[in-house]
């Protein structure tokens, strides 16, 4: 009796004693396969025998099967595989167009209804993978036994979007989307940073940073084939523009404003580029020569030399003041091919003032070789920030002897 058990085991489970790729693996048919599929969570992989990939995965998927099938046979989760070449009805129902092809299906689906698995394809990826699934899986039974309920709303600049508002609030403009689940510990870390970038843009019309729960909103999460958490996606009217891994804040802060430059054009196409050589018939006249910087010229004119660099907002009492003492400064670097002073109106250029973390107006910050290496905080007068540039010069001369 002992032995005709296992004798039905064996047949119910289609185990082919002669396959020795993955042997620990559950082997199907294709009338196995739809019979035993719809009981129990599967994991499984489609191959071809002769497959190199396959070959180089067998004892990885065959150690994933030996744990699950029969270390942790309780786990209510079964490794199997199906060998194409025997099998190629079911594997084109499956839409297997390469070997291998590794496919989840969960418990009650149809199937034909699964999640393929594209990452590294190894044991601790798998195992990984697994239970990111599980993990879905008892979220969404845990959200229909609930009533419906409204989602939560973000506290403060961050905005939360949903199945049913997604498509509308990424339509127009800007939007920095981080997909994520609750359970995962790397959403979880990111979590703090991602509201103080929200609220770095909090005043900035031109962009919005926003989140996407995928365990509530997951026809969102399948439509924007999000495989795993977090991911950060940059949309531009609506379409997707760019993915981006980085996770501090810097990074990202640097990130958007990069994007959102992309799209900032200047009112008159000749403010704020370099000046031509001063004409003879002006030689004998010292005029000013501050170059009004934005998004697009700033790079361009603080890349080589010595730029020095002020931020101001032209309502700014203090600005106004330092003005022409910053246009007589400028007069006692005219002719030197190595040093520059710019200028920066922040009430325009807020994402450039940004950046560089203005605080306050007027800020001087000197830049050398496209580094911001010292800001100035000294007294305003011409002398004394004539010295300051200069002890910069001798130090740039010092560093290249």
């Amino acid at each position: 009796m002992k032995f005709m058990g296992v004798f039905v085991f064996l047949l119910i489970w289609g185990v082919v004693t002669c396959d020795d790729h993955a042997p620990n693996a559950v082997s199907y048919s294709a009338k196995t396969f739809a019979t035993e599929v719809d009981k129990m969570r599967h994991f499984v992989m489609f191959y071809a025998p002769w497959c190199g990939h396959c070959k180089r995965l067998s004892p990885v998927w065959d150690e994933l099967a030996q744990f699950f099938n029969k270390d942790f046979a309780m786990s209510k989760l079964v490794i199997g595989k199906v060998d194409c070449t025997v099998e190629t009805a079911l594997c084109a129902d499956q839409d297997v167009t390469g070997y291998p092809t590794l496919k989840y299906f969960k418990k009650g689906a149809s199937s034909l209804e699964s999640v393929r698995f594209r990452g590294n394809r190894g044991l601790r990826e798998f195992q990984d993978f697994i239970e990111e699934q599980f993990i879905l899986e008892e979220d969404s039974t845990q959200m229909e036994k609930q009533k419906p309920i409204e989602p939560e709303k973000a506290l403060g600049p961050l905005v939360e979007l949903t199945d049913e508002t997604f498509e509308k609030e990424i339509a127009t403009g800007n939007t920095f989307v981080k997909f994520y689940a609750p359970w995962c510990g790397h959403c979880k870390s990111l979590a703090p940073t991602w509201e103080l970038l929200a609220q770095e843009f909090e005043h900035e019309s031109s962009v919005t940073i926003a989140k996407v729960d995928c365990t509530l909103h997951k026809t969102t999460c399948n439509k924007q084939n999000i495989h795993g958490y977090p991911t950060l996606v940059f949309f531009r009217n609506g379409e997707r523009d760019q993915e981006y891994s980085k996770r501090d804040l810097d990074s990202l802060k640097k990130f958007v404003i990069s994007m959102v430059g992309k799209e900032i054009k200047s009112g008159d196409e000749t403010e704020g580029k370099i000046p031509e050589d001063i004409p003879k018939d002006q030689e004998d006249e010292i005029v000013p020569t501050v170059f009004p910087l934005d998004q697009e010229t700033f790079p361009e004119v603080v890349a080589d030399g010595v730029t020095f660099v002020k931020f101001y907002a032209p309502w700014c009492g203090h600005c106004k003041r330092l003005a022409p003492v910053w246009d007589d400064l400028s007069t006692k670097f005219i002719g030197s091919s190595f040093i520059r002073l710019g200028k920066v109106d922040c009430t325009v250029e807020k994402l450039l003032c940004k950046l560089h973390k203005v605080r306050g107006y007027p800020t001087l910050l000197l830049f050398r070789d496209g580094e911001m290496v010292a800001e100035y905080s000294g007294a305003r007068d011409v002398g004394s920030l004539e010295a300051f540039v200069n002890n910069n010069i001798e130090a740039k001369n010092r560093d290249e002897l």
